[in-house]
């Protein structure tokens, strides 16, 4: 009777624990089941670039106060998004460009970014302007899922936060990035 008792506590045990796990693996997860990830569809014009740079790295430096990213030679993946808004002639310190990067291992054919996950990724979110809080912020909530889907794309999905000092950054896509030449 003990023995019997025995198995079904630790078969209920386990099966409860089984279930607490698979949430944790959720957990960092922000798109999936995500009633609020409403990404909005990117044109496909001159004005956006969704690149995936092979044989990458992205290199961090400090210039002033501020952490800049730079794309140079390594092992690594480094996804970049980039808008840039056409500046109308005539028209002095109009330009703006948001500009995301962040790398991921090169052998790996799909990934889940959680907020732990960002900082390593080294992601960044650019906010190019004449303007507010103007310059690059680390990316410090939400996730990015991504997974290799053709010979030359991978299909990327981003519901990410940065900070500045007077304001708050987001951006929510799914959309597909081109291997760059």
């Amino acid at each position: 009777m003990h023995r019997i008792a025995l198995a079904l506590i630790i078969t209920i045990t386990l099966m409860s624990c089984g279930k607490h796990l698979s949430k944790l693996a959720s957990v960092g997860d922000c798109i999936t089941n995500n009633p609020d990830f409403n990404p909005v569809e990117i044109p496909r014009n001159e004005n956006y670039k969704l690149v995936v740079h092979e044989q990458a790295t992205l290199s961090l430096f400090q210039n002033g106060d501020e952490l800049v990213p730079e794309i140079d030679s390594g092992n690594m993946l480094v996804f970049e998004y980039q808008f840039q808004r056409p500046v109308k002639p005539g028209m002095t310190d109009a330009g703006y460009m948001e500009h995301i990067l962040f790398e991921t291992d090169a052998r790996s054919e799909n990934f889940v970014l959680n907020e732990a996950d960002l900082q390593t990724a080294k992601a960044m979110y650019g906010n190019l302007c004449f303007c507010v809080d103007a310059g690059y912020h680390p990316v410090t909530g939400g996730c990015i899922k991504g997974w290799k889907s053709g010979d030359n794309e991978w299909h990327i999905e981003m519901n990410v936060q940065a900070s500045g000092k007077n304001r708050e950054f987001s951006k929510m896509l799914s959309e597909e990035f081109l291997i760059a030449d």
